[in-house]
């Protein structure tokens, strides 16, 4: 019909400046007071929520519970916000996490350590609420702090082909073990380099 503007599904009627302001409210409410109770105020009821090389979360009830297991393990957890700023319909806020595991956690026994680690999170906002985040965490850097040092031993030294050499190490997660190499090119020598004949490295 002429003159009616159809309405978006899931259109933003906030500016970037009130959705900056309802996180800093969300952070304060739920990450620093582990108020779980008014996730609706902040949420869409079907929010997906990425926790990347983690798993994915699909609606509040299972946020709540994913967030509640987090708090009970660190009861002292507490988010300290560094970075956030908003684009349309998405935000990106940076902050810190610490706190002390008291309780099981990922599988993880009660360590009674502390722990301090980054996040970086993309959030998307739909009808003034958030309706899905990319949640991306130091989970190694944490994992190293609660494991019993996890310490970085050399396994082996590898030379590869045209020069290089690579360190591989090993990290022992408890019951996981993985290999990270790690891999330094050697430059050409000078006379080689200048001259071109040299055959640059690859990896």
């Amino acid at each position: 019909m002429v003159g009616i503007i159809p309405e978006i599904r899931g259109a933003n009627s906030m500016t970037a400046d009130q959705l900056e302001t309802l996180t800093r409210a969300y952070i304060e409410d739920v990450f620093n007071r582990h108020d779980l109770s008014r996730l609706d105020k902040y949420m869409n009821a079907d929010i997906d929520s990425h926790w990347l090389g983690d798993r994915t979360i699909h609606g509040v009830p299972a946020w709540k519970e994913a967030m509640g297991g987090f708090f009970a393990a660190f009861p002292d957890a507490a988010y300290t916000l560094q970075d956030i700023f908003f684009a349309g319909e998405k935000g990106v806020w940076r902050g810190t996490w610490r706190g002390t595991q008291s309780g099981g956690w990922e599988g993880l026994a009660a360590t009674g350590r502390k722990a301090s680690w980054t996040v970086i999170i993309i959030g998307r906002f739909a009808n003034d609420k958030l309706a899905e985040d990319w949640v991306e965490y130091d989970r190694f850097n944490l994992l190293r702090q609660l494991e019993i040092g996890i310490p970085l031993r050399k396994s082996s030294r590898l030379n590869g082909p045209l020069g290089s050499k690579a360190d591989i190490r090993s990290i022992s997660f408890g019951v996981a073990k993985c290999q990270l190499p790690r891999l330094t090119i050697a430059p050409l020598p000078l006379d080689e380099a200048e001259s071109g004949k040299g055959t640059p490295n690859k990896v």
